[in-house]
C-alpha cells in the first residue's frame, strides 16, 4: 500500500521540503528513503488515538497528538524548520535525539498492544485490567525493548508502562480496528518489523511470537 502511495508523488514535488511519515514501524523508512532520498526524516505521532466511526464521521477520541522527528540526514536547522510549520498548526512537536530512538520509543508499545488488542478484541483497559493478560504485555513490552536495546537504542519497559498506564481505558491502537473490521491492518508493518530486527540479532522473543502467530502473521 505504501508503495502504491508514493508512486503518486513526483520526488521533484519535495525538493528542498522535509518528508516527515507519521508511520509506525521501522520499514517504512527504506522504502520512502528509495523514492525521496534523504529528504525523509523519521517521525512518530503519539498521545492521540481518532478513528473512522461512519462513511463521513471521525472520531478524535484524544487532545492534541504529540509528533516527535528526527534526522541524521537533514541540517537541524532543517528539521527545526519542519517541526516549526506544525507548531504553526498547533500541534505538540518535539525534535528527537536520533531516528531509530524516534521510532523504537513508540514501537516498542505499539507492537505488543496493537497484537494483543487485535487477537482479543478488548480495549488497552481491559487488558491492563486482566492478570493474565497484563502479565503477557508486560513480557511483551520487556522483549521488544529487548530488541531495541540490541539494535542501539536503549529503553525501560517501566518508562512504557508509564504511557501505557495514562492511556484511556477505551483505547485500541487503528491495527486492532482494522482486524475487527476485516480490512488489511499494519500489524505485520510494526509487530512483524520487531520479530525481524528480532531474528537478524539474536533476541529470543517468546511471548511477541506467539502474539504473531496467535495474529495470523507466522
Amino acid at each position: 500500500m505504501l508503495e502504491d502511495a508514493i508512486e503518486r508523488i513526483d520526488p521533484a514535488a519535495v525538493n528542498g521540503a522535509v518528508v516527515v511519515p507519521l508511520l509506525n514501524g521501522l520499514e517504512h523508512m527504506d522504502v520512502l528513503r528509495a523514492r525521496f532520498g534523504d529528504r525523509v526524516a523519521a517521525g512518530s505521532i503519539s498521545h492521540f488515538q481518532a478513528y473512522r466511526a461512519g462513511r463521513v464521521q471521525i472520531v478524535e477520541a484524544t487532545g492534541s497528538p504529540v509528533v516527535t522527528i528526527a534526522s541524521e540526514r537533514l541540517s537541524s536547522s532543517e528539521v527545526e524548520q519542519a517541526a516549526d510549520m506544525l507548531r504553526r498548526a498547533r500541534i505538540d512537536v518535539r525534535v528527537g535525539q536520533n531516528e531509530k530512538r524516534v521510532l523504537w520509543h513508540k514501537l516498542a508499545r505499539i507492537a505488543p498492544l496493537a497484537a494483543a488488542t487485535a487477537v482479543t478484541g478488548r480495549t488497552v483497559g481491559e487488558l491492563r485490567d486482566d492478570p493474565v493478560w497484563r502479565r503477557k504485555l508486560e513480557l511483551a513490552i520487556a522483549e521488544a525493548c529487548a530488541v531495541a536495546d540490541a539494535d542501539g537504542v536503549s529503553l525501560r519497559p517501566s518508562s512504557q508502562w508509564t504511557i501505557i498506564d495514562d492511556m484511556a481505558d477505551e483505547t485500541k491502537p487503528s491495527a486492532a480496528r482494522d482486524v475487527a473490521a476485516g480490512r488489511r491492518s499494519e500489524l505485520d508493518a510494526i509487530l512483524g518489523a520487531v520479530l525481524r530486527v528480532a531474528e537478524r540479532l539474536d533476541v529470543p522473543c517468546p511471548t511477541l511470537t506467539e502474539l504473531a502467530v496467535t495474529a495470523g502473521l507466522r
